[in-house]
């Protein structure tokens, strides 16, 4: 489910057929244009070129993720920019419009930061860089393409495993630390008790 159809659901908006969901899509659009909330623009854009793409109009679909990249250049959010050229050098791909898609993918590319978080985009990437050599049959730079995807594969994957092996460790000494605290809480229980019990006696 898209983040937009989460929004109006949110805020208990009806949406009753396909074109009544446009209307909406365009109406949030216009809100989101006028109040330079570019994150929404996105969102937005990248949910409205889904439909025209998948709907047939490539054209409509082309120009609506160049205006996210537009405005999110605009407003700084490279981001972004960065993932709308990923998805519009992959309807290029889909077109067999190749030297268009290279343009963008190298675009995408420059608005990566050497962080783990980008490692995901780097591999989308590298997988249509593939398929591009693949459909300019170019074998040795398909092969350097698959190969370098599998590496950044394989290295998102470790970083998961690290990161899901931490989550446990974690979990494990937050509940060794509750079950200490629980037995802390017992022992003063037991203790309490144990006063009462000696002073009513000793009366």
């Amino acid at each position: 489910e898209s983040e937009a159809l989460r929004y109006m659901e949110i805020h208990n908006i009806d949406i009753k057929n396909t074109a009544q969901m446009i209307e909406y899509f365009n109406l949030a659009m216009k809100e989101a244009v006028l109040a330079k909330d570019s994150v929404w623009i996105g969102i937005i854009s990248g949910n409205l070129a889904q439909y025209e793409w998948e709907n047939g109009d490539k054209n409509k679909a082309i120009n609506l993720i160049e205006k996210n990249i537009s405005l999110s250049l605009r407003y700084a959010e490279n981001h972004d920019a960065m993932r709308a050229n990923l998805v519009l050098a992959n309807y290029y791909i889909e077109l067999k419009k190749y030297d268009l898609a290279l343009k963008h993918i190298q675009k995408s590319k420059e608005l990566m930061e050497k962080k783990p978080y980008y490692l995901q985009y780097e591999m989308d990437a590298a997988y249509a860089l593939t398929k591009i050599a693949k459909g300019l049959n170019n074998k040795d730079e398909e092969l350097k393409q698959l190969n370098l995807y599998l590496v950044l594969r394989d290295s998102l994957e470790a970083r998961t495993d690290i990161k899901e092996m931490q989550k446990i460790i974690w979990n494990s000494e937050r509940e060794k630390y509750n079950r200490n605290i629980q037995e802390v809480e017992i022992k003063r229980e037991q203790t309490m008790r144990m006063v009462i019990y000696i002073a009513v006696f000793a009366i």
